[in-house]
């Protein structure tokens, strides 16, 4: 269980980032320049 737990933590951390990363490009997409 205790390897079981941090698994799903990091899947969870990644999910929020992909997910926050997202929203923020759509919102500030235009105030960027690459």
């Amino acid at each position: 269980m205790s390897c079981i737990i941090p698994v799903m933590q990091v899947e969870f951390l990644i999910y929020d980032i992909d997910v926050l990363r997202s929203v923020f490009l759509k919102k500030y997409e235009n105030n960027l320049v690459f």
